[in-house]
């Protein structure tokens, strides 16, 4: 009697397949989270008064970073997708340019290091605590929700805390009413930058004692 005929990629598409369920578990829940906590915060902090006098293409890119910070970088970190090195690349650098230009704008000329770093000592303490609180808030959601331990790959939580510093950057911009790039460079994308690195740190530390 011949034995029943396993077919190994029906099984291994399976297997598959109920992974990617868990992660979507995991991931819709917690982007719910976030949104909910992102708004009760703008609405607690207040739009800055005006907001909607920012030139349209500078509106367009914050929406734009918050589609990146909320959807695209989170669903690579959780191994919803997974695009080609290439287009990891060119994420990234999006990333990076959209942030900038929807938190800055377009650059006006060289700034002076010593006045940005004097005027985020001096002025700059609010919009810094802004930032603090936003990351190491979305920070916890992130560890409650599970979306540092979804894959084993230790690089894969970068996705994640790339997109909680770019979720402050956002919402202090549509916090602060501040457009000097002394202000917005040293205070905005500086703390931005700050929680970057304490948020890998820590995504990092948890995902190692997870993964144990």
């Amino acid at each position: 009697m011949n034995a029943p005929r396993i077919d190994a990629e029906a099984l291994i598409t399976g297997d598959l397949a109920d992974l990617q369920r868990e992660r979507r578990r995991h991931f819709l829940p917690a982007l719910a989270i976030m949104l909910g906590g992102l708004a009760l915060a703008t609405i607690l902090g207040g739009f800055r008064k005006d907001m909607f006098s920012q030139p349209v293409w500078q509106i367009v890119l914050q929406f734009a970073v918050w589609v990146q910070c909320l959807l695209v970088l989170p669903a690579i970190g959780l191994g919803l997708v997974f695009p080609g090195p290439a287009a990891r690349v060119a994420v990234v650098g999006l990333a990076v340019i959209t942030t900038l230009l929807a938190g800055v704008g377009l650059p006006t000329g060289t700034p002076d290091l010593t006045v940005m770093i004097g005027h985020a000592v001096s002025d700059g303490f609010g919009c810094v605590a802004y930032v603090f609180a936003a990351g190491l808030g979305l920070l916890g959601l992130g560890y409650f929700s599970g979306a540092f331990v979804q894959r084993r790959r230790r690089e894969a939580v970068l996705w994640v805390t790339a997109g909680i510093a770019m979720a402050t950057v956002d919402a202090v911009t549509w916090h602060c009413p501040a457009t000097d790039p002394t202000h917005t460079i040293s205070t905005h994308v500086g703390a931005a930058a700050v929680i970057l690195v304490i948020t890998s740190a820590l995504a990092i530390l948890i995902h190692a004692r997870r993964q144990k």
